[in-house]
């Protein structure tokens, strides 16, 4: 199993409703769960998908944890993907799931950040 993690911070542009609308549109993508949470004022917005690559005849997950206090938002992305054959090779899959969803985030004004 191969995984790739992002970490993204950015100043709010749009409300983590609008981004949410954004990441569901990515195509082929199925979502598993959507969990919403507000603790002491902080929005908490945890989001699975799954989705099938041909390349290694496995699925790939992604879970998404996006947080927003006052005018500051992150996003985890975590991805994971099962490789296949005796090898394991997941032939970047998973790499490929994370970036996708990255690059939708930057459009939002979001950037990578180092935790």
């Amino acid at each position: 199993m191969s995984k790739s993690t992002i970490h993204m911070s950015a100043q709010k542009q749009k409300s983590l409703q609008e981004i949410y609308d954004i990441i569901h549109l990515n195509r082929g993508t199925e979502q598993v769960c959507k969990t919403v949470q507000n603790i002491n004022g902080v929005e908490i917005w945890t989001l699975v998908y799954e989705k099938f690559f041909f390349r290694n005849g496995s699925y790939a997950s992604l879970t998404i944890v996006l947080t927003e206090f006052a005018d500051n938002q992150t996003a985890v992305l975590a991805a994971s993907g099962g490789g296949e054959g005796i090898f394991n090779f997941s032939w970047f899959a998973e790499q490929d799931y994370v970036n996708s969803c990255a690059n939708a985030l930057k459009e939002c004004g979001f950037e990578t950040t180092q935790f």
